[in-house]
């Protein structure tokens, strides 16, 4: 509990930090002098200013950082040995949806920390080694994901998106009205990619019950409900998180996959 405390109170530190060093945008350049001299005119006869165009806001370079870090070698008391490294970002935004995304983190990443470092204290096998994150930036939307992974291999993710310009999350709903898809479009797209990554990994196993059964679990509609993890990808795509069913060690794995 005091770890959880402690880093909770270093994202709120660090946010804090980082609000104080903002820096005021740049003043826009004047526009380039006329090669005629223009004579002094009354009110009257001056022309209308022509509307200045507003700019999307630049992101900053920091708009994602890295709330808690630790790391290093583990041996539990049945002589496993581990490497453990745990990485939790933070939203680089006062704005009241960037605070309660970071609460959500904390929530989510820092309680699966806090019970690791629990079990080394008192000399337990480990069940998560690795917390880490990596994040995409698309035309004014952050896309965060986080990974966690266990000795063998298998590995969960959390999914956030954050619209810098709106301060708000980027949600669901939003993705479908940025792209003009429908609920049903959305899922039919997701559906083809992870029935594609399937019949990649597995075509040419023996197609047997088994894995008629799996199948069948990879591209079952139910499994794309509002827990669907959407993201902005690489190159602006969108792209999903979801579970592949598999043949073989446990009972899906993840796969971060392009949509569309």
């Amino acid at each position: 509990m005091k770890k959880s405390v402690c880093v909770l109170l270093l994202v709120a530190l660090i946010l804090s930090l980082c609000a104080c060093g903002e820096v005021s945008p740049a003043p826009a350049e004047s526009a380039a002098p006329s090669e005629t001299p223009a004579s002094v005119e009354s009110p009257e006869a001056s022309a209308t200013p022509a509307p200045v165009e507003s700019e999307t806001p630049a992101i900053p370079e920091d708009i994602v950082i890295t709330a808690y870090e630790n790391s290093g070698d583990y041996t539990d008391s049945l002589g496993n040995e581990y490497r453990y490294s745990y990485r939790i970002p933070a939203i680089n935004a006062d704005t009241e949806d960037a605070l309660r995304l970071n609460s959500l983190i904390n929530e989510q990443l820092v309680s699966v920390v806090d019970e690791e470092l629990s079990a080394m204290a008192d000399g337990l096998s480990l069940v998560t080694v690795n917390v880490d994150f990596s994040y995409y930036v698309n035309d004014g939307i952050v896309s965060l994901l986080c990974k966690a992974d266990s000795p063998n291999d298998f590995y969960s993710y959390r999914v956030y998106n954050y619209d810098v310009e709106s301060g708000r999350e980027f949600t669901r709903s939003d993705f479908l009205a940025r792209e003009g898809l429908t609920e049903e479009e959305l899922v039919s797209l997701a559906l083809s990619a992870c029935e594609a990554k399937f019949i990649e990994a597995f075509g040419g196993f023996p197609q047997d019950s088994f894995y008629e059964e799996q199948y069948a679990r990879t591209i079952d509609p139910a499994g794309y409900g509002e827990d669907l993890m959407l993201y902005y990808g690489e190159n602006g795509a969108l792209s999903i998180v979801a579970p592949i069913y598999s043949l073989a060690g446990a009972a899906f794995y993840y796969q971060e996959l392009p949509i569309r």
